[in-house]
């Protein structure tokens, strides 16, 4: 069963919030509260956990994301799940004017017969519809193969982040070095038993 939507902020840095949203972002979301925790002009929004956003949720997130836009806040995505990225390339709003820094990509591998997320940027992606990246497994070195439609990457072309400073991209090198849940990380595909919609 997926958890109820959870948020943790931290401050970085000076004129700068954190914040790490994980769970389900549904009609009972917390959007709202977290408005009073973002004191600063540059949000990192770590969504490498959330796991599901349904149509309730996508209404509130677009509102929310306006709110903090309205208030001068500059947003940045990280880690967007796979779930974040179904929204990215469904709905034209779901980020407002914010840069989309990285994503999880999902990938399967036909010798460990695991699932596997992983993480690329926008940054530097110069083709208008990016192909996924060969990458191996982990656990045995083996080459995996990219675990849903090629549209996957749609979002990528309208969302490409400007390069940051060096001292923002020291924080978010550290954000993505943070843990995940692997279960909360799931392929898209349709035909998968359990696959997010």
């Amino acid at each position: 069963m997926s958890a109820p939507m959870i948020f943790e902020t931290s401050h970085p840095a000076e004129g700068l919030v954190c914040l790490t949203l994980s769970g389900i972002v549904d009609e009972d979301n917390t959007l709202p509260q977290t408005l009073a925790e973002i004191d600063a002009p540059l949000l990192l929004l770590d969504l490498a956990g959330l796991e599901r956003i349904n149509s309730c949720g996508v209404r509130d997130w677009v509102n929310w994301i306006c709110s903090l836009q309205r208030k001068g806040v500059k947003i940045l995505f990280l880690r967007c799940s796979p779930a974040v990225v179904a929204q990215l390339n469904l709905v034209n709003n779901f980020v407002g004017h914010a840069d989309v820094i990285s994503y999880y990509a999902p990938y399967w591998c036909s010798n460990c017969k695991k699932d596997h997320v992983v993480l690329m940027r926008t940054e530097g992606c110069d083709e208008e519809l990016p192909r996924p990246p060969s990458e191996r497994c982990k656990d045995c070195d083996h080459l995996m193969q990219f675990d849903d439609d090629p549209a996957y990457f749609s979002f990528v072309s309208l969302n490409k982040a400007e390069a940051l400073d060096d001292a923002l991209s020291k924080i978010v090198n550290k954000i993505h070095e943070r843990p995940i849940l692997q279960g909360n990380l799931r392929s898209l595909n349709t035909d998968d038993e359990g696959s997010e919609e």
